[in-house]
């Protein structure tokens, strides 16, 4: 226990990596440590023993994945300033206006379902038109881009409807003038975790990939 609560306290020090903290695993490390406690003023040592052990374990994974994102957030920016200088103006603009992010050859986004679809359905909102307005831009921009869709689901895929929403996304993306040839759509219902800023989770989302846009030296 003491083990345990040395390490939170260091957590609890250092300011720098308070904003990159998983959330949900702190939340979890916590209550396990006070049921350490708990268990413990019982004198029912080996139950207090595993959880003390279970909190110490997730404080440590804590520290290693807050300092991995903020790695990852000083990597977006030199990759931001990257693109910035080696993409025309018109290009730039729309991907930052996009809020892409690169990832190694590709941009990236992952757009929560709340954003673009009218609620509990596949079909686009009016907001999520006016939002993919954006994508829309940058594949104009960049006529040889090709994007992909995929379509996630929190919980059970039913009646594929990860896939669903990624062809209304096509759908809608076609109706704006992008060639269908250009596009590749996906439902991967649950298969896949998403990473927040809360950590690894299943999210009702929509994940867009753009390749082919090339440096402009």
């Amino acid at each position: 226990i003491n083990h345990t609560q040395n390490i939170l306290i260091q957590i609890d020090n250092n300011l720098e990596l308070w904003p990159y903290i998983p959330y949900d695993i702190y939340g979890d490390a916590l209550a396990e440590l006070l049921q350490a406690r708990s268990f413990y003023k019982d004198s029912n040592y080996i139950k207090s023993y595993y959880f003390a052990a279970m909190s110490s374990i997730k404080l440590e994974t804590i520290s290693l994945l807050a300092e991995a994102k903020k790695i990852r957030e000083k990597i977006i920016i030199i990759e931001r300033d990257y693109y910035k200088s080696h993409c025309g103006n018109k290009i730039y603009r729309a991907l930052l206006n996009a809020d892409m992010h690169k990832k190694g050859d590709s941009y990236r986004l992952i757009i929560p379902d709340k954003k673009i679809f009218q609620k509990g359905q596949s079909a686009l909102s009016a907001r999520g038109k006016e939002y993919l307005e954006r994508i829309v831009e940058v594949l104009n921009n960049v006529t040889e881009s090709t994007i992909t869709i995929a379509g996630h689901t929190g919980q059970t895929d039913y009646k594929e409807y990860s896939r669903r929403k990624a062809n209304s996304v096509e759908e809608y993306f076609v109706s704006r003038g992008i060639k269908k040839f250009r596009i590749k759509t996906y439902g991967l219902g649950n298969n896949e975790v998403i990473e927040t800023p809360w950590g690894y989770r299943h999210l009702d989302c929509l994940e867009l990939i753009i390749s082919g846009i090339k440096d402009q030296d």
